[in-house]
């Protein structure tokens, strides 16, 4: 894993966050960030989060692009023994044998306890301390400003992607999910420090074979970092999750494939082999299937995306660095990245008129194929190979979340390949909500009683336009200002 998280500003967007932050954490896509399993003898498992979700998964975590790293003291940590460094850079050498990128610069290497990596992530950085403050202004009189929302989980609340949290201060599903995987963390890369960081009790000791994947797994990530600049692409998507979502794909397939290709498994492998570019039924009891795919995506499709790559691709693996793919699409459809098919770009009008005071936008995004495949396995999970089917003519997206007190709207248009593609998904998306219990009006309004949400799916030849909200108002003047 690496050390930094990453988080949703305040404009729907990635961006960094702190170690141990409270913000809200994309999974990847938010993720985005999966931690490594399977680490150490049993500890004590975060109260946020279940014990189905620390029980199977078995991957190491991603290293996610950071902004230039501040310097401070290193984490307390001891070298690694002499025999064991000596077994890592064996291992680093074949890694760079395997895949043609020898090491440019030393990466140093630690043992540390899990006491220890949980202060580490626990500790705000120098950087991040606020300054003081000046002498604050005479109060202006008026209302309090609103209440800052992530955009990212009150669109997920309010499609029913995740349970809708009782209150703002509860802690999102995404940070519960990275609460309860820290305390099993195998280890982690620093791109800042050139460092690696292991667990020292780690299940099957510092030379068993989950050690040495684990050592395989994140050396691939400090090779990647000195063969491509991850920082500067990450910056450029950072507004864009369907994007950094494939980047993320990317940097664990390829770690992934390493470990097979160099010790002969992955320690993903022990959780479950992957079938290529399909939708594996849910696995993990109490949490969100939206919540696990994001946490297995990066592993299997992109594990996928970098084996084929590698055998169709004319530079092989080295080309996707090159040029490294845009969408999810790409991921999921290799011929669609080797054909160079990129996403039509999707601007939204401005719904600020139409809505008048009081609503404010909360922040905007892309769901790409792969999260609008979630939004329709809410109400289609038995009919999964359906799904595919119907969002693979996905041609680009872009949604926009507003708010006004507790009222919630959601504007997302989507453009398709042809006509026939458009249709197709229109009709899923509204199979998928008449199964979770929507009634249907006039053929393209869905309600539903209990939450007070209602969708308004329109199409329109090669477009497909989808309003939902839990204001009644709101939708009769934004249906009226979009023409639908």
């Amino acid at each position: 894993m690496m050390r930094r998280l990453l988080r949703w500003g305040p404009n729907g967007g990635l961006k960094p966050a702190a170690r141990g932050s409270r913000q809200v954490i994309f999974l990847a896509f938010l993720i985005a960030i999966v931690i490594a399993c399977g680490g150490d003898e049993p500890d004590e498992p975060s109260a946020t989060a279940t014990q189905e979700a620390t029980a199977t998964i078995e991957a190491t975590a991603t290293p996610v692009p950071q902004p230039a790293a501040t310097p401070r003291p290193r984490p307390e940590a001891n070298a690694f023994p002499p025999e064991l460094q000596a077994e890592a850079d064996r291992l680093l050498q074949l890694i760079g044998d395997q895949r043609g990128t020898p090491l440019e610069h030393p990466v140093d290497m630690f043992l540390l306890s899990r006491d220890q990596a949980r202060k580490f992530y626990s500790t705000p950085e120098p950087a991040e301390t606020p300054t003081p403050a000046p002498a604050a202004p005479t109060p202006t009189p008026g209302p309090p400003p609103p209440p800052a929302l992530d955009a990212r989980q009150e669109t997920y609340e309010l499609l029913g992607l995740v349970p809708k949290r009782e209150n703002v201060e509860a802690p999102t599903v995404q940070e519960q999910q990275v609460e309860n995987l820290i305390s099993i963390i195998t280890g982690f890369y620093d791109d800042g420090y050139k460092a690696f960081y292991m667990i020292e009790t780690i299940n099957g000791g510092v030379f068993g074979p989950l050690a040495r994947s684990t050592i395989v797994h994140e050396l691939v990530h400090a090779l990647q970092y000195q063969q491509a600049d991850i920082q500067a692409i990450g910056n450029r998507r950072g507004a864009n999750s369907d994007a950094m979502t494939a980047l993320l794909s990317v940097l664990e397939g390829d770690a992934v494939n390493t470990e097979n290709l160099v010790v002969g498994f992955s320690t993903r492998s022990t959780y479950r082999q992957p079938v290529c570019f399909t939708i594996p039924a849910p696995a993990r009891t109490g949490t969100p299937y939206v919540v696990e795919r994001e946490l297995d995506v990066w592993y299997e499709d992109g594990l996928c995306f970098v084996r084929a790559i590698a055998e169709q691709g004319p530079d092989g693996i080295a080309g996707i660095w090159e040029r490294v793919p845009s969408t999810m699409e790409q991921i999921l459809h290799p011929e669609k990245y080797l054909a160079g098919e990129e996403a039509r770009e999707v601007s939204l009008k401005s719904l600020d008129t139409a809505l008048g005071a009081g609503w404010r936008n909360v922040g905007e995004n892309v769901f790409g194929e792969f999260g609008l495949q979630n939004v329709l396995l809410t109400g289609l999970v038995a009919d999964r190979p359906g799904v595919q089917a119907a969002v693979a003519g996905w041609g680009g997206d872009r949604w926009r979340l507003y708010a006004n007190g507790d009222s919630r709207l959601l504007y997302l248009d989507t453009v398709w390949d042809s006509e026939t593609d458009a249709t197709e998904f229109a009709a899923a998306l509204g199979r998928a909500l008449t199964s979770r219990g929507a009634t249907a009006g006039d053929g393209e309004t869905f309600g539903f009683a209990a939450t007070g949400v209602t969708w308004k799916v329109v199409l329109r030849g090669d477009a497909v336009t989808v309003v939902v909200t839990n204001d009644p108002g709101a939708l009769g003047a934004v249906a009226a200002d979009l023409r639908l």
